[in-house]
Formats: structure tokens, sequence, C-alpha cells
């Protein structure tokens, strides 16, 4: 008899924000991510270190628009300063 296992559903929209995150963290500046990647097979790449938390990361979630937006578009300009 073949035993089923537990499996765990992840919606692709879900997942893209937690790549999207991680790679946040990565890069990201605000704070020391070693703990999380040093472990990991990224950590003997070449570079590791040279790339963890050396840049300026700015989030922008367009899931939920600013109530003083109507559209994408000027929730952009806003963001961008235009």
């Amino acid at each position: 008899m073949r035993r089923r296992l537990p499996y765990i559903k992840v919606k692709w929209k879900a997942l893209k924000t937690v790549m999207a995150n991680m790679v946040g963290a990565f890069f990201g500046k605000g704070a020391d991510a070693g703990n999380i990647f040093d472990s990991l097979k990224i950590a003997k790449e070449d570079g590791y270190r040279k790339h963890l938390n050396r840049y300026d990361v700015i989030y922008i979630d367009f899931s939920k628009m600013p109530e003083e937006c109507n559209s994408y578009n000027q929730y952009i300009n806003r963001i961008s300063g235009v």
C-alpha cells in the first residue's frame, strides 16, 4: 500500500512574493541576513559576501494601492516623484 504524504499547496502569487522578499533580504542593507543564507548553497558561491546586504532595496507592494491613488499609473508616479 502506498503511503500518501502531506503536502502544502502554495499559490504562485504567494510564492513570487516569498521569492521577491528573499532577494530583498539577500541584497538589502536593512538587516544582516547572513544567519539566513550562511548555511545555504549560495554561501559557497564566489561573490557571496561581496553582494550580501550591500544595496539599497525598495519594496513596493502593488497588491494594495494607497487610498489617495486612483490608478496604478498615479501610484507609480507618486513613488517615482514625477
